[in-house]
């Protein structure tokens, strides 16, 4: 699959799942499955909604109350916030990927 086609059928923006981590971590796995594009991608996202999301809904129910009013009530992004919960969720994505290898190979 393509990642043009994978970013179709996902419905996840360029932005969330760039061309680089497409192409080191999910296109391997997708060679090596014996799943259709369609299943692939439906067993990918219910897995990142049951593996990552969690993972990131508390790292931002985590962040201290006085910065989520300076977010809220700031013109200046929190740029060294939002990284922060963007590595998070890029490091939960990576254990999907591990998981998904592991499960899809036995």
């Amino acid at each position: 699959m393509m990642y043009c086609e994978f970013i179709d059928i996902s419905e996840y923006g360029e932005n969330y799942i760039t061309f680089t981590e497409y192409h080191d971590y999910i296109e391997p796995i997708y060679m090596d499955a014996d799943l259709s594009k369609q299943d692939f991608v439906a067993l990918l996202k219910e897995t990142i909604h049951q593996m990552v999301e969690p993972v990131v809904q508390r790292a931002i129910h985590n962040i201290p109350l006085p910065d989520k009013l300076a977010i809220a009530f700031s013109d200046e992004e929190p740029v060294e916030l939002l990284d922060r919960i963007a590595k998070i969720d890029f490091e939960a994505r990576k254990l999907v990927y591990q998981y998904l290898k592991l499960m899809l190979t036995i």
